[in-house]
């Protein structure tokens, strides 16, 4: 609240345009509707008023217009407030079996995406390998009620929906229109379930094949199924040879403009379409990293005659769907539990570190002003933090609170190595000397702490010693094979020991990684090979 001495006009006798009526009348309207501020109100539709008689000072528009100013600012900063307030005291944490979502959708909203996704894993096991029991992913689904929450909150701007892959876990996080969130995610889960069979495949495929999945269509009683159904002219017309050239070798749809991006998607569910349900559909376990995999696994030498015959496909089957039936679920029991303000924000922090790292560190310090002793809070603060000296002081903020706590010990030493995560100058090479004996001291802490292991590995592998890292690095990836990065600096690894199993590794890291900087630094792995 603002005391009222702090509204003081000195009248003195002067001359105010015509036009700052409008001006004062619009502020003291704005400010009568935010409620608690009438004596605000009041005053400023009296110093209008003085304005418009002429009954002012010469200062007077100069007070006026800069205490209007402040006031806007006041209430804005208000109003965004009480907003976000709103938005995250609708968000809900939901368990049912395996899943773990967290939504500010609505609540009878919520139960029927968990219902068609908990009908829709029948769908994908008919075509995509079951995952070994040892290697599923345990994965976190983040869905925004709304496209515009999720793209100002995460920072993405032409996509609706991400994958993103972490050390202990795989997040997917949605967004979209209302017509369009259960749509996307399914999309994200089939990568999810792609990632936990630990396929190797182009982006076009895996772009098309979760396209062509999540747009399944299901009867009312969940019983049947249909795959199939291309509900967009686009796709037919994409399957193009100047197509085939632009997008069979594309590594990521993030690398593409928005219309190049539409254009890939559509290319990518075109062909897909005629490979998964052409009468010989391929393996999807065999290698399928570029066009020269393709013409082997088809039999046809030529990429021309694929489109043909994708074209004629097409021609064949325009109104072609697979009906599958579902097995009779059981009953689905689902668990509610709603999150605090502080909760909401922390997980929209953790969902905004790869897309938009500024929001997450805005978000974090939110969180951190009501919670100054979560270790976790300024952990996550660090690892948003651009600036290595804003993330140190995060970092000897956690310190603080818990100087033996393992995490703690990992990201003090990932701080020191932040200017130069993968720089071989001999400055850095030092840094890196420094951080192994850190991650050591982390590992010593708890010799479980993955996060520790696969950091060892990564200090051992940028201070020289790619023979000592690949130990730490295959255990890492044993733990984690859907990270790209822990599959970059396997490859790397490998690379500079000589192996010929390295371009397996860079390969999945090219294909996977959702930040620009990481692709490219496996393309160049790639051509030194």
């Amino acid at each position: 609240m603002v005391h009222q001495n702090f509204i003081q006009f000195e009248l003195e006798s002067g001359f105010i345009e015509d036009r700052g009526y409008e001006y004062f009348r619009s502020a003291g309207l704005i400010i009568e509707t935010c409620g608690g501020l009438s004596a605000a109100a009041q005053f400023f539709r009296q110093a209008g008023e003085c304005a418009c008689n002429g009954k002012k000072k010469k200062n007077a528009r100069l007070h006026v217009y800069t205490l209007i100013c402040s006031w806007l600012l006041l209430i804005g900063a208000n109003v965004i407030s009480t907003q976000a307030l709103a938005e995250q005291s609708r968000w809900h944490h939901y368990r049912v079996d395996t899943l773990d979502l967290k939504t500010d959708l609505p609540v009878e909203r919520t139960k029927r995406l968990l219902e068609r996704l908990v009908i829709f894993r029948s769908v994908i096991d008919v075509y995509l390998p079951a995952p070994e029991p040892a290697s599923t992913l345990p994965v976190e689904i983040v869905v925004f009620r709304s496209l515009q929450q999720f793209r100002r909150t995460v920072g993405a701007r032409h996509i609706g929906a991400f994958t993103q892959p972490g050390l202990n876990q795989i997040m997917l996080v949605v967004g979209g229109r209302p017509d369009e969130i259960d749509t996307n995610t399914l999309h994200e889960y089939v990568h999810y379930r792609l990632r936990s069979a630990n396929l190797n495949l182009p982006s076009w495929y895996e772009e098309g094949l979760a396209t062509l999945l999540s747009q399944a269509e299901f009867d009312n009683h969940g019983k049947h199924a249909r795959v199939g159904a291309l509900t967009s002219q686009a796709v037919y017309g994409s399957m193009t040879h100047t197509n085939f050239r632009r997008f069979i070798d594309v590594a990521h749809p993030a690398s593409l403009n928005h219309v190049d991006m539409l254009a890939f998607y559509a290319f990518g569910t075109a062909l897909t379409h005629y490979l998964v349900l052409n009468a010989k559909p391929i393996n999807l376990s065999l290698r399928l990293s570029n066009r020269e995999d393709l013409e082997q696994i088809l039999g046809i030498p030529d990429t021309r005659q694929i489109v043909e015959r994708a074209r004629e496909h097409f021609r064949q089957n325009r109104e072609m769907r697979v009906e599958h039936q579902i097995p009779t679920p059981g009953p689905v029991s689902i668990s509610i539990d709603p999150l605090t303000t502080s909760e909401a924000e922390f997980l929209q922090a953790s969902a905004s570190e790869i897309f938009n790292p500024r929001r997450a560190a805005r978000l974090y310090r939110r969180y951190l002003a009501t919670h100054p002793d979560s270790v976790d809070g300024w952990l996550g603060l660090a690892r948003a933090e651009a600036r290595p000296e804003r993330a140190r002081e995060a970092v000897d903020a956690a310190i603080a609170l818990d100087p033996d706590h393992p995490d703690v010990l990992v990201q003090n030493a990932s701080v020191h190595t932040q200017e130069c995560p993968v720089d071989g100058t001999l400055k850095c090479r030092e840094k890196w000397r420094v951080a192994v004996n850190l991650y050591r001291s982390a590992l010593n802490a708890d010799p479980n702490l993955f996060s520790a292991i696969y950091m060892l590995g990564l200090a051992e592998l940028y201070s020289g010693n790619a023979g000592e890292a690949l130990g730490y690095l295959r255990v890492a990836h044993n733990r984690a094979p859907w990270s790209p990065r822990v599959n970059f600096h396997l490859g790397e690894a490998l690379r500079l020991t000589g192996s010929t199993q390295a371009h397996e590794y860079l390969e999945r890291a090219r294909l996977w990684a959702t930040d620009a900087q990481m692709r490219k630094l496996a393309e160049m792995a790639l051509e030194l090979r």
